[in-house]
């Protein structure tokens, strides 16, 4: 089995080969859109004025590099970052950077964790990699960058925890491993492995965890500018009756409002990108019962649509029978694997895809959902895959480089746009 690309270690990468090693992680602090923390990346504070008794602090933080060793190294891997402190964000409830709080001195602390290392955890975590980022070539004070690769010796145990408890990762959380968890960390053939990337549109292949595309944001005349499609006068020779006016055909009549219905529809056609997801499980046993779920705040410039929201092509003759009411009726059965539905709030919108049950192997891939961005950047699609035997929820996040042209249109550019064709 091909083994999936590792986001800890891309993420380090990206920290070394940065011009600014320092401006790159501090701009992750109160980022737009929120730099969570995940499955493979945590935040801890280097130092907070608050405590007065440094010996306490440099005690907390001992459990802290035993606790991530322990979670990070038995979950696949991750990035610790020392400097930066997170709290929960309010529309998702997941811990973000939102502060600095600096390492008074990373070569010291780095010489610390390395002297800890070793009896933090039992057995050790082998081939962790440190990186001192100082804010400046003069200045002692910054940040610290730890990888902790995933583990071939897992499970590791934390021992400057009371208890001594094994750790594992779930989303921006390091737990306690459950029975459940513990047994498949130490018998690994009898455990589901579930992972969730981009997927064909028409084919059945998966595109990985990255994609691109092109959008446009084509700024549109205000409705109130946009004028009614006019009737064809159909006036009597000699009785001098306009019988156009007089509608005959309520199942064929001219649709008024037929420009305004096309701005809308060309807005959303040229904006918003189809997407659809694969997932997999990779593992060895069944998995029962498998959901994905992804959040996306609806503060940082996204809308997700599912394709019963999607516009279709306005027609200048209209039914009495709305199109858009009998399109956003749902058939009251059991879903089928595969099937998006979406739930919005205030705060987010909520993506779940329901996939059945998967064997050994096997994969679903989900419904088109529609995903627009109207700003040029990076939107991360951040989520959890469930299984009612996966002892934890595996968090996966996706990737999507969106460039996005602006563009304006006029009332006479709207209406000499050729009538769009039913897909």
């Amino acid at each position: 089995m091909v083994a999936r690309p590792s986001l800890a270690l891309e993420f380090f990468n990206r920290i070394k080969q940065a011009s600014d090693r320092f401006a790159f992680l501090a701009a992750l602090v109160n980022s737009s859109p929120p730099t969570f923390e995940c499955d493979w990346l945590d935040f801890k504070i280097g130092d907070d004025p608050a405590i007065k008794d440094k010996k306490r602090l440099e005690e907390e933080q001992k459990r802290v590099w035993s606790k991530a060793l322990s979670a990070m190294a038995n979950s696949g891997g991750g990035v610790l970052v020392w400097g930066i402190k997170a709290e929960k964000d309010k529309a998702t409830g997941i811990d973000a950077a939102n502060a600095l709080a600096l390492v008074p001195d990373v070569h010291q602390f780095v010489t610390r964790l390395q002297e800890l290392h070793r009896q933090a955890t039992d057995p050790p975590v082998l081939n962790v990699d440190y990186l001192p980022v100082p804010t400046s070539d003069t200045d002692r004070a910054g940040l610290v960058a730890c990888l902790i690769p995933d583990s071939p010796y897992k499970p590791h145990r934390a021992e400057f925890v009371e208890g001594k408890p094994f750790f594992v990762r779930a989303g921006d959380n390091s737990a306690p491993a459950s029975v459940a968890l513990l047994r498949s960390l130490f018998y690994p053939s009898a455990n589901s492995e579930l992972t969730v990337e981009f997927a064909h549109l028409e084919r059945d292949e998966s595109l990985g965890i990255q994609i691109a595309w092109d959008a446009e944001f084509c700024e549109m005349p205000s409705m109130e500018s946009i004028p009614d499609l006019s009737r064809q006068s159909q006036r009597h020779p000699f009785l001098n009756i306009d019988f156009s006016a007089m509608q005959f055909d309520p199942m064929n009549r001219v649709n008024e409002d037929f420009y305004r219905e096309l701005a809308n529809y060309e807005f959303v056609r040229r904006l918003f990108r189809p997407v659809r997801l694969l997932v997999k499980n990779t593992g060895q046993v069944a998995a029962k019962n498998v959901r994905a779920e992804l959040t996306v705040p609806t503060d940082i410039g996204v809308m997700v649509l599912d394709a019963s929201e999607m516009p279709d092509p306005p027609e200048r003759k209209a039914s009495i029978v709305s199109q858009a009411v009998m399109k956003g009726i749902r058939p009251a059965f059991r879903r089928e694997p595969g099937e998006v539905n979406i739930e919005k709030n205030d705060h987010r919108f909520r993506i779940e895809i329901d996939c059945g049950d998967l064997q050994p192997g096997r994969w679903i891939k989900s419904d088109e959902f529609f995903v627009g961005k109207g700003q040029t950047g990076d939107l991360v699609l951040a989520g959890q895959v469930f299984a009612e035997n996966l002892p934890q929820p595996k968090g996966f996040s996706l990737t999507v480089a969106v460039n996005v042209t602006n563009t304006k249109m006029t009332v006479s550019e709207l209406r000499s746009l050729p009538e769009p064709a039913e897909d």
